[in-house]
């Protein structure tokens, strides 16, 4: 059995203070090990700073609910969650290091997540850039980053969109019309990267301008015999394909939704449409996708299966079906 599904919550009560103390300080841990203080000077330190968190939350989140994470009847973190009428806020997720990795986080967060999709409510939270793993799950849950500072970014996932009819998606070949939207959809892909460097709005302009030249001329270099089209929903454009075939099989290039027209069903609807005429042709499908990009559980929804990979590339193929 999945140990991550044997845990309980249970609200926090003023016993657990030295179990929230004693977890705070595993969080910080590995920042410690750096400075050279005596432990003396790192205990004051951890007690000032464990009392200011604990200040901010009673101060900035005073509604929200604290639970005390249990295993096997034993307290192994703590979990602060904000319900407000068209959100959810994750303040905090903590577990003691031996409970990490485990599962558990995950676990937690993707009960948030079908309660914020039951309720149709933005779920939302913050996180340190330095906590890379942390980083890696988010995305791998659907979560993206939608601003921040040089220490922390704030990311969220949003409720899935009502379904968009298969009627209303088609497809239309790009024209020089298109440009200007074309480079907001590839500003869209890179914006969760950018939020980490200390660039200014215009050299994170530029930066992006630079890219979506390149991209194009790659493109048009190696696939020279490209179909590039733009995907509409009721007429109104709202992404992008782009395929090319090459030794008998339909390579897909790029596929992307705006960001506020996905989880409606689009990128599905496309693909299938694709995979089927693919399929007529006795064809494969295959497209490149990152290890860590959320798309991947779709794409093996719908068939794909991952045939090689080149660092964090996974070469995904979807046979043609009989």
């Amino acid at each position: 059995m999945n140990p991550a599904g044997q845990i309980a919550l249970r609200p926090a009560a003023p016993g657990d203070e030295e179990f929230l103390r004693r977890l705070y300080a595993g969080t910080r841990e590995a920042e410690l090990a750096q400075i050279p203080w005596s432990a003396d000077q790192k205990d004051t330190f951890l007690k000032m700073q464990f009392e200011a968190q604990q200040q901010w939350y009673a101060t900035v989140y005073t509604a929200a609910e604290h639970s005390v994470i249990v295993y096997q009847q034993q307290p192994i973190g703590r979990l602060l969650v904000l319900r407000e009428a068209d959100a959810m806020t994750l303040v905090d997720i903590s577990l003691l290091a031996e409970y990490r990795g485990q599962g558990f986080g995950a676990d937690l967060i993707e009960r948030l997540i079908e309660e914020a999709k039951h309720s149709q409510r933005l779920l939302r939270l913050q996180v340190q850039r330095a906590n890379q793993g942390a980083m890696r799950l988010y995305r791998k849950l659907g979560f993206v980053i939608t601003g921040g500072d040089q220490m922390y970014c704030r990311m969220e996932r949003r409720p899935p969109r009502p379904p968009i009819s298969p009627a209303e998606i088609s497809l239309r070949e790009v024209s020089a019309a298109d440009d200007a939207f074309l480079l907001q959809l590839y500003a869209s892909v890179r914006a969760d990267e950018l939020t980490q460097v200390p660039w200014s709005h215009d050299q994170k302009e530029a930066f992006v301008r630079q890219q979506y030249g390149a991209q194009r001329q790659q493109y048009a270099t190696e696939y020279p015999q490209g179909t590039h089209q733009i995907v509409c929903v009721g007429g109104e454009p709202v992404g992008r394909l782009y395929r090319a075939r090459h030794n008998d099989v339909d390579h897909i290039l790029d596929i992307t939704i705006a960001p506020e027209h996905r989880n409606a069903g689009v990128g599905s609807a496309v693909l299938q449409g694709m995979m089927r005429e693919a399929s007529q042709a006795r064809r494969p499908v295959t497209i490149y996708v990152e290890t860590f990009n959320p798309s991947l559980r779709l794409f093996r929804r719908l068939g794909f299966r991952a045939e090689s990979q080149q660092g964090f590339q996974l070469l995904m193929r979807a046979e043609p079906t009989r």
